[in-house]
């Protein structure tokens, strides 16, 4: 071979590739293997495969593979394991290990184990039983709620805002909050230092907490808490806000009002 000869790179995947790809992904599997398909997490999944893409070209003795590519390998991988797997239990094969696993599926184990609700359904089933339907356990899988917990509009409410951290998501609660004493009181009885803890603490706990005066929440007991995680009820805050306590910032009382400013 002449040294200016041009290199094709290689259409198949060999054994030391896919051994290298089986490991990126295993690193990135909680999400690409993620069962969410709102539009945030598929952007995700796009961006780690094209990261995993750029890990796997920078290892040496590979060829130059695009994502598209490292990813229809994975999911080649993904469907012969599968298939042979659910081969395994309808023949109900000996505990030896098949030849036919060992010639062609790679890291059979390995592979499972990162689909272990997608394989559910291969696992065994009671002895008692006489038959195994696997489609139906097929339909119970895919009732399944996932384990894994995903950071989407749903569940990071109150201005949360979605941040990666490691290979996941989480709500981030980026609050800028002055320390300014202008109490709010909030619908959940706590008094707040301003009007930004109380959207803060909204977002830590993920539930809404609005403001019902401004002032401090008053009771017969003494003011809120602040940032407290106690939640009173409609007839609480009423009574702790409808009693005129110290006036502040140029505000007048008017007990005829429902509400106290």
């Amino acid at each position: 071979m002449q040294n200016n000869e041009i290199i094709k790179p290689a259409k198949y995947f060999s054994e030391l590739e896919k051994s290298i790809l089986l490991a990126l992904v295993e690193k990135y599997k909680y999400v690409l293997e993620c069962k969410k398909s709102d539009a945030r997490t598929i952007a995700l999944k796009q961006r780690t495969w094209q990261a995993l893409a750029h890990e796997y070209n920078s290892q040496p003795s590979v060829s130059l593979r695009d994502f598209k590519q490292l990813k229809k390998c994975w999911e080649n991988i993904k469907a012969r394991t599968k298939k042979i797997m659910a081969h395994e239990r309808r023949e109900k094969v000996k505990r030896s290990v098949s030849p036919l696993l060992s010639a062609h599926v790679l890291g059979k184990e390995k592979i499972a184990s990162m689909l272990p609700e997608q394989l559910y359904f291969l696992q065994n089933p009671p002895e008692e039983e006489p038959e195994y339907h696997a489609e139906a356990a097929a339909q119970e899988l895919n009732v399944r709620e996932s384990d894994l917990r995903v950071c989407d509009e749903s569940s990071c409410k109150y201005g949360g805002v979605c941040k990666e951290d490691g290979d996941g998501l989480k709500c981030a609660c980026q609050f800028q909050c002055h320390t300014n004493y202008i109490p709010v009181c909030g619908s959940n009885g706590d008094t707040y230092q301003n009007e930004c803890f109380l959207r803060r603490a909204a977002c830590k706990h993920q539930k809404e907490i609005t403001v019902v005066a401004r002032g401090p929440c008053y009771s017969d007991n003494g003011s809120g808490s602040g940032e407290g995680e106690e939640e009173g009820s409609g007839a609480e805050v009423h009574r702790k806000h409808s009693k005129c306590g110290p006036c502040k910032y140029k505000a007048e009382c008017d007990e005829d009002a429902e509400n106290v400013g």
